[in-house]
């Protein structure tokens, strides 16, 4: 395998990162022959962790089409944290997938997330770029800041990635509209994103860590085929009767073959993750006096002053040793407690006359019966009654339904956004 210098890799990231400068205060910007189409801030505790940025052949503010395009796309994610360790994005993304997209496509897709997760597998800092770029081919291309990582051939798996982004239940309320704006991205923001630029010393390093893992591949694969070449070929001797075996399957359709029905969701994506008021079910409260803004839950929410990455991440590592399995029963069981939780949201009837908005994202940690054993808000609403809605719906919902007997852990930690929405 042919080895890149570190300065060749570099020459190619300073062009790269570059290029987006020259078209500072535009609206628009491109990158190859794709346009910028949105860029959306990702918020945790508070505090931005990183931008996302998404690139079309031609703008859209409809996510079905781009979803269903066939043209090259490509997400980008600029980080603005000191830090993103790899577990806390794999979280990210498993989770967002098993949320915005179906079983089936999960059960196809298990093998290429594995793949994918080994790929991004280590901690981001500050200026780093990472990008998931679907080619004309169909293949998905996956780069840190200008260095080729690795692909992804499986069909389809783009679109269950950017689905994470543009589905149902994406990150944040905003995040997805902040994608679809056609286009039109408010200076400030764009002035941020283009001026997010990796750190040359740490490109190089990671250049070479590439390199170097390359070569030990290399010389690795080298010697297993000195090794097998050896080993003097057996005599063939008369073949034995055998009974026909049964056709070979993939993993991921053992599991699915396996999967205890009731955790698979019939719809094709979680169902009503939007309390609506058409749908909702209006609750009366005991009147209590209204917090005063600057005093409201503050009391339940982690100050991100006081909480840094690694206690972020704390829990078990879901990147360690994943095989198809594992993740889709993860998957799967994810989406059958949020599918759950939903059906005990409500919208408060004083938050309807007072047309109060917004959106709430929960942290929870059950037990291997469904009780719930730790709740934190990651991100509160600004109104004090959602959020309390939103607690007294676990409390509803509790106990949960059970961890299946394919998991072994005794504990799952997972996230849960809840949206409250009138119709226009």
């Amino acid at each position: 395998m042919t080895s890149l210098s570190p300065s060749y890799l570099l020459r190619r990231i300073g062009v790269y990162a570059a290029t987006p400068i020259l078209c500072l205060g535009m609206s628009i910007h491109s990158s190859a022959d794709q346009l910028l189409n949105g860029i959306a801030s990702y918020n945790k505790l508070g505090k931005e962790r990183f931008l996302a940025g998404l690139y079309l052949t031609g703008t859209s503010n409809d996510p079905v089409a781009i979803l269903n395009s066939t043209e090259p796309q490509k997400m980008e994610m600029r980080v603005t944290a000191k830090r993103l360790s790899s577990r806390s994005l794999t979280k990210l993304w498993i989770e967002s997938m098993a949320i915005n997209n179906p079983p089936s496509v999960l059960t196809e897709q298990a093998n290429a997330m594995v793949e994918f997760s080994k790929l991004v597998k280590r901690t981001l800092r500050t200026g780093d770029h990472l990008i998931i770029h679907r080619k004309g081919t169909g293949t998905t291309e996956i780069s840190l800041n200008g260095i080729k990582l690795g692909e992804i051939t499986q069909e389809g798996f783009f679109k269950t990635l950017l689905n994470s982004w543009l589905g149902s239940v994406p990150f944040s309320s905003s995040f997805k509209s902040q994608l679809l704006v056609n286009g039109t991205i408010g200076e400030d923001l764009n002035a941020r994103f283009v001026t997010i630029i990796p750190d040359a010393a740490r490109t190089e390093r990671l250049a070479q860590a590439i390199n170097q893992t390359a070569t030990e591949d290399s010389a690795q694969t080298v010697s297993t085929q000195q090794t097998s070449a050896a080993v003097p070929a057996a005599q063939p001797s008369a073949p034995e009767p055998q009974a026909e075996q049964p056709e070979a399957r993939t993993a991921a359709s053992d599991i699915a073959a396996n999967t205890q029905t009731e955790a698979v969701i019939e719809q094709p994506l979680i169902a009503k993750p939007n309390i609506q008021l058409a749908n909702a079910q209006p609750v009366e409260e005991t009147p209590e006096p209204e917090p005063a803004p600057e005093q409201q839950e503050q009391a339940a929410i982690i100050s991100a002053d006081e909480l840094d990455e690694e206690e972020l991440d704390e829990g078990e590592d879901i990147s360690a040793e994943l095989t198809a399995e594992a993740l889709l029963n993860r998957q799967l069981y994810h989406s059958k407690l949020v599918k759950w939780a939903y059906q005990h949201v409500k919208y408060p009837k004083r938050a309807i006359v007072r047309e109060q908005q917004g959106s709430v994202q929960l942290e929870l940690v059950v037990d291997r019966n469904g009780d719930v054993r730790d709740i934190q808000i990651l991100e509160a609403s600004k109104y004090a009654t959602l959020n309390r809605a939103s607690q007294r719906a676990i409390e509803d919902a509790s106990p949960f339904p059970p961890m299946p007997e394919t998991m072994s852990q005794e504990e799952f930690r997972f996230t849960l956004p809840i949206v409250y929405r009138l119709p226009d």
